[in-house]
């Protein structure tokens, strides 16, 4: 269409929205309002505001997270250093507070991605679910079952505690002398004797040598009629 067209043939259709006609000569309160807004509170705060934002472009301040240093342990302190107790008591209370924001931020990659992947959250999210595992199951070995109240010396203890069942349950030593003299075994893993015959279960990992050693004393065991060999405190 040309721009020199002819407007009484090509009529532009009438706005939607009517112009709005003034039927009294009362003025507007709520124009002044704004004005006054503007003028007053806007404007002002939109100059410092730019006026403080140029000053931080050219000094800037980088933020990092404070790092404190580490201290002696509480199984490092020697008795009646309350000093250092109270020092490894407040480094234990953080090291909780990080190891909790570590499961908490695994459990949410975990969630989103369970959210993401949908009814594929089982093959698609396994990396996620065993690192939450590991890291839950790490948790709960430091910090599970000192209830509310919980201090350094208590996770301690529940440590010491841990280290011993799990020596208790430990393999016994490979080299022991039998006093029922059913062998010298340097690969003793289970020895069941019954009517003095004796049933060794030699270790896979053992040595050729060692493995010949067990194969001759089986020899020797049926000889050994009186040999109880359950009574063996070892069994």
């Amino acid at each position: 269409m040309p721009e020199d067209r002819d407007w009484e043939a090509y009529k532009v259709p009438p706005t939607r929205t009517p112009v709005s006609e003034r039927t009294t000569s009362v003025p507007n309160p709520v124009d002044y309002f704004q004005s006054a807004f503007n003028y007053v509170l806007d404007s002002p705060v939109g100059l410092i505001r730019g006026w403080i934002e140029r000053w931080q472009n050219r000094n800037k301040f980088y933020y990092y997270h404070q790092k404190f240093r580490r201290v002696p342990d509480l199984s490092q302190c020697l008795e009646g250093d309350y000093l250092c107790y109270y020092e490894a008591e407040a480094q234990w209370r953080r090291d909780r507070m990080v190891d909790q924001e570590i499961v908490e931020i695994v459990r949410e990659r975990m969630a989103a991605c369970k959210q993401r992947e949908g009814p594929n959250q089982f093959q698609n999210c396994a990396k996620e679910m065993e690192l939450l595992a590991q890291v839950t199951k790490a948790y709960q070995d430091r910090y599970g079952e000192l209830g509310f109240h919980g201090n350094a010396r208590t996770c301690l203890m529940k440590q010491k505690h841990r280290m011993m069942e799990e020596r208790k349950a430990a393999v016994p030593p490979q080299w022991c002398w039998y006093p029922s003299a059913c062998c010298f075994l340097g690969l003793h893993n289970k020895q069941i004797c019954t009517a003095g015959l004796c049933i060794l279960s030699l270790k896979s990992s053992a040595s050729p040598q060692l493995q010949a050693l067990g194969a001759a004393t089986v020899g020797i065991c049926p000889l050994l009629q009186n040999t109880v060999c359950a009574a063996l405190p070892w069994l």
